[in-house]
């Protein structure tokens, strides 16, 4: 089967463990555009946060941040555009939205609000957070590389997400991290009791909390029918339970040699290395 278009996670698939983007995977981006393949982008994080390198290719037509909740294109935007990142930025326009809204996040921030956790809410390509929760993380058993990239992405804020939330028009998702099992059983429990939400994860110590329909795989599906290609002329990538629902969306699923069991276990096919040792490349480039 023809590939016509590539879905690929970022951290632990694309990035390196400690969010280095190798060469070959950058040579990798090279053939794609030679070929007129677009390279799309699937991460939890938001789409102004994924590597520089990666956003200004031109392989990469359309990203998929917030775990599904944004689809984007990129490159084509009118500068005049909803949505048009600024003007030191590449141009972009939101093309597709699933999002979890203010009323659900306002909700689930009063049940967790006396826990130890971050709360942080994304929307429009940018991550808000409370500056006393966020300062919270220093002391979670946390890698120093992931803790750099985790506050690089954050806008602190010193007022409370009720605050916030007064000024937002719409929320895509929320994220929470805690330090001990306890609190995380809590959190999770807290998400699980509106039943028009679930959750995902990139982490054993947080949770991604979206709209029941929003997924990494249901944008990748929308995405598909945008462009016209047939899913069976897709290809996903993917480490961590956040890109599961990409394994039924599109016809060949990889998962990364680093992947955990779960997903090796849904997957087509295991690389045969893992994201430090280019394994999207050395997977993807003799199907191309």
């Amino acid at each position: 089967m023809p590939i016509r278009v590539v879905f690929c996670d970022m951290d632990g698939t694309f990035l390196t463990r400690d969010k280095r983007v190798l060469g070959e995977n950058l040579a990798l981006l090279d053939r794609l555009a030679e070929k007129s393949v677009p390279f799309v982008p699937c991460s939890g994080r938001i789409w102004r946060g994924l590597p520089a390198e990666v956003l200004a290719h031109p392989a990469t037509r359309y990203a998929i941040g917030s775990d599904g909740a944004v689809v984007m294109g990129l490159h084509d935007a009118p500068a005049t555009a909803p949505d048009t990142a600024s003007a030191d930025e590449r141009p972009a326009m939101r093309l597709h939205l699933s999002s979890m809204g203010v009323r659900r996040t306002r909700e689930l921030y009063e049940r967790v609000r006396d826990l130890p956790v971050t709360f942080d809410v994304l929307w429009d390509g940018r991550v808000y957070s409370e500056r006393r929760r966020l300062e919270l993380l220093s002391t979670f058993p946390i890698e120093p590389h992931d803790l750099r990239t985790i506050m690089s992405l954050r806008t602190p804020l010193d007022v409370d997400v009720p605050t916030l939330l007064e000024s937002l028009p719409d929320v895509e998702r929320v994220t929470m991290i805690w330090a001990d099992d306890a609190t995380g059983a809590a959190a999770l429990a807290a998400a699980a009791a509106d039943d028009t939400l679930h959750c995902t994860s990139s982490g054993p110590t947080n949770v991604e909390v979206m709209d029941l329909a929003t997924s990494k795989g249901s944008a990748a599906r929308w995405l598909c029918s945008h462009l016209g290609v047939a899913p069976a002329d897709a290809i996903a990538f993917g480490d961590s339970p956040n890109d599961l629902s990409m394994a039924p969306a599109v016809g060949t699923f990889v998962a990364m040699a680093n992947a955990s069991p779960d997903v090796k276990a849904a997957a087509t096919c295991v690389s045969a290395h893992d994201c430090d040792h280019a394994g999207v490349a050395r997977h993807l480039a003799p199907l191309l």
